[in-house]
């Protein structure tokens, strides 16, 4: 299945990469970025995703969770890898996930990318 994303990747102009997923993306961002080779990652964000499991990280990553979103701490027995940034109060699982949408947008324009 990620095959195709592999291609995808491995066809982009070269420049280093910022890789973003939210929820179940996030694990899936993580773990693609640490099984690519060739392809320059800058940093990966992820928001409110469970941990990937054991996977080895050459890049920097940057979490971002709301207090008690229980998505993040599945599976319970997965290492934590990185730090990570605790946003807002508690909220129900689809208001925090819907919350999101404003760091991702502020990731990309700090990125730089519009």
């Amino acid at each position: 299945m990620a095959e195709w994303l592999y291609c995808f990747l491995s066809n982009l102009p070269e420049r280093d990469h910022v890789i973003l997923g939210v929820s179940m993306g996030g694990a899936v961002a993580l773990n693609l970025a640490s099984v690519i080779g060739g392809i320059q990652i800058k940093h990966v964000y992820t928001f409110g995703s469970p941990k990937p499991g054991r996977i080895t990280l050459h890049f920097p990553v940057t979490e971002y969770v709301h207090s008690g979103d229980v998505v993040p701490c599945l599976p319970i027995l997965a290492p934590a890898l990185t730090k990570r940034e605790y946003v807002g109060e508690w909220k129900p699982f689809i208001q925090a996930h819907e919350s999101y949408q404003y760091l991702i947008n502020m990731v990309l324009s700090a990125e730089g990318y519009e």
